[in-house]
């Protein structure tokens, strides 16, 4: 819960800062290039869920004492063990590529608006460089998720969000520019090594160690998973990030900045609210391995009503002050989009929250149903994203993405949810 709401306090900071020390051109490089970075979920390939998920189901035969040493079945640690290094392997091959891939993708883009005198290549190199880093302890973090250390991975976010934004927003005051974005990137990469190192070290070091020669084969129980995972993973990215590349390839940067700005905060509402079903993800899975279904249903109901009502309530308290902004004549309102597609936005965010409550819940059996949903839904959003976004700037982005949330995530969604909780009620695997 912290981390989002460092999110949503530093919000204003940073938009001020933006505002105040980037011209319109270069707020919209700035957005975009968080938008493109966002791109590095593609490479991940659903991995850091799959190993949440696996790892919550062998925690639940493990447990700690009261000097912190792991106690519990020694098959389930040396399974652990095995999904720490698939960690380390493919985080390592991953970031590599990742940090190649987007260096390249971002220089094609940005070159197309050369004449806008940004000084644009020098920050994206760098950030793709520090990201490619960030990527090789995401995985780490994920499996310390699945292991029920909750506490310790929310505090880890917290503090580098902090110092994420902390530094952002110095740098931003300073006149660093676009180069603000990677200085941030390095902080958070700082708190993660410390974090880890600090506070972690020893934990894995146990899991590192066990005897036990069991151990989890990633060919045939982590891809039959992780394939469908990667695919829904893919998908989010267009249904999330998707939106200011491509006002900034229609329009320009000043139309991407203002979709950035606006875009920043919608996602801020819906992080917050994620939080309160996604820290329960871990203990979902445990309750998942035990066969205790009514106590998973019922936090799975109570979780989702608190998940939608601060999104409701985010939502109402921004598209309130949009429509006040215009009204009287505030200057941010030329950063910021009109109240229309804001309210268009809000609207898709809202309603992707009982969505994402409905993810949560089917991954936590470690089957990944909606991979087609997912799929189905980001060419939707790309196809009517594209031609709408073309025709109608970003009222048509707008009103594809909560289109598509409406009229075919949701209902889809709750019928599939439906289908596989009694199938798998009945018949748990």
């Amino acid at each position: 819960m912290l981390a989002p709401l460092a999110s949503m306090l530093a919000g204003p900071v940073i938009i001020v800062a933006v505002v105040s020390r980037l011209t319109p051109e270069g707020q919209g490089y700035f957005y975009t290039f968080n938008s493109l970075l966002a791109f590095q979920i593609l490479f991940d390939m659903g991995s850091a869920q799959v190993l949440l998920q696996f790892a919550s189901h062998e925690w639940s035969r493990l447990g700690l004492d009261p000097d912190g040493r792991i106690t519990g079945s020694e098959e389930a640690l040396a399974k652990l063990r095995s999904l720490l290094a698939f960690a380390v392997r493919w985080a390592s091959g991953i970031a590599v590529v990742a940090g190649i891939v987007l260096g390249l993708a971002g220089t094609a883009m940005f070159s197309h608006s050369a004449n806008s005198g940004m000084r644009w290549l020098g920050p994206w190199v760098a950030l793709c460089t520090v990201t490619a880093f960030n990527m090789l302890l995401t995985p780490i973090w994920a499996l310390l998720e699945g292991c029920n250390r909750i506490t310790q991975v929310y505090a880890y976010r917290f503090f580098a969000n902090v110092a994420q934004n902390t530094c952002i927003c110095c740098a931003l005051f300073a006149g660093a520019g676009l180069w603000a974005i990677p200085l941030g990137a390095a902080a958070t990469l700082s708190v993660s090594v410390a974090m880890l190192v600090r506070q972690h070290g020893r934990f894995l070091a146990q899991i590192r160690r066990a005897g036990h020669q069991a151990g989890i084969s990633w060919r045939h129980h982590l891809l039959p998973v992780q394939w469908r995972f990667a695919l829904s993973w893919w998908s989010g990215y267009f249904l999330t990030y998707f939106f200011t590349p491509i006002l900034f390839r229609y329009y320009g940067p000043v139309v991407a900045g203002q979709m950035g700005m606006t875009w920043s905060v919608v996602s801020t509402i819906g992080a917050l609210s994620t939080a309160w079903i996604s820290t329960r993800a871990a203990r979902f899975g445990m309750l998942i391995a035990r066969r205790e279904y009514k106590e998973l249903d019922r936090m799975a109901v109570r979780s989702g009503m608190a998940c939608v009502g601060v999104a409701a309530l985010g939502a109402v308290g921004l598209e309130s002050l949009v429509l006040a902004m215009h009204a009287i004549g505030f200057p941010l309102v030329n950063r910021i989009l009109s109240p229309l597609p804001t309210g268009l936005f809000l609207a898709g965010q809202v309603l992707m929250q009982l969505a994402g409550v409905q993810s949560v819940y089917l991954r936590a059996h470690r089957r990944e149903p909606l991979a087609a949903l997912s799929a189905t839904a980001a060419l939707l959003v790309v196809g009517t994203t594209c031609y709408l976004g073309k025709a109608y700037g970003a009222v048509g982005a707008a009103a594809s993405y909560c289109g598509v949330t409406l009229l075919f995530i949701l209902p889809v969604g709750t019928a599939i949810l439906i289908r596989c909780r009694r199938l798998w009620h009945e018949c748990p695997q």
